[in-house]
């Protein structure tokens, strides 16, 4: 494959966010099916049957696609519907993987969302959202115990959690308490 066809994959494959109607997917359907005709073809000509194809493929999908501005609000659209499953179900799960298939989007695609909106990866946000919780709870609640804290949080072991929140604030849960009374 040429380098600008390679290019114009990436630059799809990257923004994949498109939406088109009945006759526009019917009619990348019909570009999908010469393209598949074409590169089962036994004619000496077909790399370059294909390339042109795959020309006309891309130009086909420029015409559909989203401009800046369109980009943007879909991005911010995802990150304020991950903020809301993350508030939701941080129990439940503390991987990128989960919220982007909840969102139907590659964990990649939220990850680079989460990046733009904030300049912090995915998994440093879902984490500092979890140690957050996690302050405010044993500042607020200290009748609770650590065992406790760890079933608000969706933690299975008491030890995961006390390993997760010393590797990210540098203090076991019980110091913390103890600097912050």
């Amino acid at each position: 494959m040429e380098i600008q066809q390679i290019h114009k994959f990436l630059t799809y494959h990257n923004s994949p966010s498109y939406t088109l109607n009945n006759q526009q997917a019917e009619q990348l359907k019909s570009i999908t099916y010469l393209l598949k005709n074409i590169s089962e073809s036994i004619r000496e000509d077909r790399q370059e049957l294909l390339y042109k194809a795959l020309d006309i493929f891309f130009a086909f999908l420029n015409l559909y696609r989203h401009d800046s501005g369109e980009n943007e609000k879909k991005s911010n659209k995802i990150f304020y519907e991950f903020c809301n499953l993350l508030a939701k179900n941080y129990k439940i799960s503390h991987k990128v993987k989960y919220y982007a298939e909840l969102l139907h989007i590659t964990p990649r695609h939220l990850s680079k969302v989460i990046k733009t909106a904030t300049g912090k990866s995915g998994n440093y946000y879902i984490t500092n959202y979890i140690m957050t919780r996690a302050k405010d709870v044993l500042t607020s609640r200290s009748d609770l115990s650590i065992q406790d804290l760890c079933d608000l949080l969706g933690f299975s072991e008491q030890s995961s959690f006390c390993r997760y929140f010393k590797r990210t604030t540098g203090v076991s849960p019980k110091a913390y308490l103890l600097r912050h009374k």
